[in-house]
């Protein structure tokens, strides 16, 4: 009776193990589709200025988003700068046509008040002979040139805002076109900045504008000074656009911690592996952002995927965490501040101080990594005991591999091809 009570024991074992390996493939399956499509954003920056009197927003442009037949192909060459200092002038107006046709399609800055909010847009570059363009640290080489948007600031109660359009232009290939996403960098009189990153079809209030406040000296009950600017500004802002490129944004970075997070239960050896991660991604993103550094997403996100794949398929074979397992976390880290900083250098080489806000930032993704943690730990925690917990565990690793090695696949391909 004992043996058959512990056959049945066993076999009761291997009927959860299976079932939940189940449930982790129909959840893979379920996310597959999305996770393919994980990847880092692309975006355009663009400076904002606002003051009671006049508002400006230069957008640095990437020029490829110019060139009809290509800007829709993620397999086409990004076009260098010397390629754009090269052309005609015929060629340059063609740019300049198709560039400003794109923007119109992509946002649209608009007043809520009574009057109609004047635009005057220009080529600042333009405006010089020969033409010359404009060169930031960390381009790459990649070809850019700034379209400026100003106007005056309406003398009467309203907001001023910015919305972006849904991806529904069609594209050379009959298929839908997609838009970046457009990070503000925003700026008042007062000295206040923020950042906000708008994707698909979102709207954002930029400033308010009060006639009766600024006749009282904007001045509130508790004496401070009333601000206008209407989004999150500050060290919040940076801790927020941290927090904001993991979650929801980071999907791959989402798996990767999970990763991390199904080697071990215990507390201790999952926060020394998000500090050695944090730890490699600062040090990387800092020598971008400061140093102006470039490299090639060709090899970097292909290598991201791959550090993903290492993580599920080690979680299997390691049954803790080590110092080998710290060291490789750690040298992970560097690779994924890669990644991080083709979309974050484009904001901080703008802002005074850089490193101050590249710091803020990594506080935001630690924030979210500790939040994923803790969320897998609140679903999870009172099952680690569980005999039958290893079976999700490294079910989950599996999944987790899987997913990495679809990526490394897709973006290899899309590189070589």
């Amino acid at each position: 009776m004992k043996r058959l009570s512990r056959a049945g024991s066993v076999g009761m074992r291997g009927m959860l193990g299976v079932a939940a390996q189940r449930v982790l493939l129909l959840l893979a399956m379920w996310w597959s589709p999305i996770m393919l499509h994980a990847h880092v954003v692309e975006q355009m920056v663009a400076e904002v200025e606002l003051s009671e009197e006049a508002w400006s927003m230069k957008v640095k442009f990437d020029a490829g988003y110019a060139l009809v037949e290509t800007r829709d192909d993620p397999d086409a060459p990004a076009p260098s700068q010397k390629w754009l200092e090269s052309l005609s002038e015929d060629q340059l107006s063609t740019i300049r046509y198709e560039a400003l046709q794109y923007l119109e399609q992509w946002f649209e800055l608009t007043w809520s008040g009574e009057s109609e909010l004047e635009v005057m847009v220009t080529f600042p570059e333009w405006e010089t002979e020969p033409v010359e363009f404009e060169r930031d640290f960390g381009d790459g080489g990649n070809a850019y040139f700034r379209v400026l948007y100003t106007g005056s600031m309406p003398q009467q109660d309203g907001v001023l805002s910015v919305f972006t359009r849904e991806s529904t232009r069609e594209s050379q290939k009959g298929e839908e076109g997609k838009f970046p996403d457009l990070a503000l960098i925003i700026h008042t009189e007062s000295g206040e900045n923020a950042i906000k990153v708008l994707s698909g079809a979102e709207s954002l209030e930029l400033w308010e504008q009060t006639l009766q406040t600024q006749q009282a000296s904007e001045i509130q009950a508790g004496g401070e000074e009333k601000s206008a600017l209407k989004v999150v500004s500050g060290w919040r802002s940076f801790l927020l656009y941290g927090f904001e490129h993991v979650i929801p944004k980071g999907l791959d970075h989402i798996l990767f911690i999970l990763g991390l997070f199904f080697l071990s239960a215990r507390w201790r050896d999952i926060l020394s592996q998000s500090l050695c991660f944090t730890v490699g991604h600062t040090c990387t993103l800092l020598l971008m952002v400061t140093q102006g550094m470039s490299v090639s997403g060709n090899w970097v996100e292909p290598v991201i995927a791959a550090t993903i794949v290492w993580i599920g398929v080690e979680n299997i074979w390691v049954a803790r965490v080590n110092w080998r397992r710290m060291v490789m976390v750690f040298l992970m880290g560097l690779v994924h501040g890669l990644g991080f900083a083709s979309v974050l250098r484009g904001y901080f080489i703008h802002v005074d101080r850089a490193w101050i806000g590249v710091l803020l930032a990594n506080v935001g993704i630690e924030i979210a990594q500790l939040t994923i943690l803790a969320t897998a730990a609140a679903l999870l925690w009172w099952a680690r005991d569980r005999t039958w917990y290893r079976y999700v565990r490294v079910g989950a690793s599996l999944v987790i591999a899987a997913v990495g090695c679809l990526w490394l696949i897709s973006r290899t391909i899309m590189e070589t091809t």
